[in-house]
C-alpha cells in the first residue's frame, strides 16, 4: 500500500482513483453520562467519526451528509462495490455508494448494536436506532431506555419514564424481541 501522500501522487500521474475512509471503532465516552472508555450504548461510545473521500472519478457528490444509521460492516460492502467485486451473500453490511453519489434514501431503517459483559456485566446491552431515536435494553436487569437524539442528542432525558411515549417504548421493544 501506499502512504496517503504517495497515495496521491502515485493515483495522479497513474489516473488511478482513489478513496480515503476514516473512522473508528468506538468512543471513549470522556465523562458522558459518568462513564470513561467504552462498551456502552450512549452516543459518547457508539457515535463514531465515517468520513468517505474519493477522487473525482468516482462521482461521489460533494459535502453528502447520511442521517441513516450507518456502521463499520458497511466498509467492506463499499469498497467491494468500488472494485466491482461480487459481495458475499452473508455480508451484514450496505453498499454506501448510492449516498456518495447523492441518494438521500435510507441505508436500513434501524441499525441493532449488543454488548456482552466485558468490564462488568451490566455493560450487557442490546440497542437499536433509526437515527432519531435509539431504544437500550440491558439484559442483567431488564431496564429500558429510549432517547430522541434529534432532540436530545446528549442523551440527558429518558423517554422512557414518561406516560405519553408507552406505545413509542412499546414499539421499540417489539422490533427488538423481532
Amino acid at each position: 500500500f501506499y502512504l496517503i501522500s504517495d497515495f496521491k501522487k502515485k493515483s495522479r500521474q497513474e489516473g488511478r482513483p482513489w478513496v480515503i475512509i476514516l473512522t473508528s471503532d468506538h468512543g471513549e465516552m470522556m465523562g458522558d453520562h459518568y462513564y470513561y472508555r467504552k462498551c456502552e450504548p450512549f452516543e459518547g461510545s457508539s457515535r463514531i467519526p465515517f468520513l468517505i473521500q474519493g477522487s473525482p472519478a468516482l462521482g461521489f457528490e460533494s459535502g453528502v451528509e447520511c442521517d441513516s444509521p450507518v456502521c463499520l460492516e458497511d466498509i467492506m460492502p463499499t469498497l467491494l462495490a468500488l472494485t466491482g467485486l461480487p459481495e458475499p451473500d452473508n455480508v451484514d453490511g450496505k453498499s454506501l455508494i448510492p449516498v456518495l453519489k447523492g441518494n438521500k434514501d435510507s441505508i436500513r431503517s434501524t441499525l441493532h448494536a449488543e454488548h456482552s459483559p466485558c468490564y462488568s456485566k451490566n455493560q450487557a446491552y442490546q440497542m437499536l436506532t433509526d437515527g432519531e431515536f435509539k431504544y437500550i435494553w440491558r439484559p442483567v436487569n431488564g431496564r429500558e431506555l429510549l432517547f430522541n437524539l434529534k432532540e436530545d442528542p446528549k442523551e440527558l432525558n429518558d423517554l422512557s419514564l414518561i406516560e405519553e411515549y408507552r406505545d413509542t417504548l412499546k414499539s421499540w421493544r417489539h422490533q427488538l424481541i423481532f
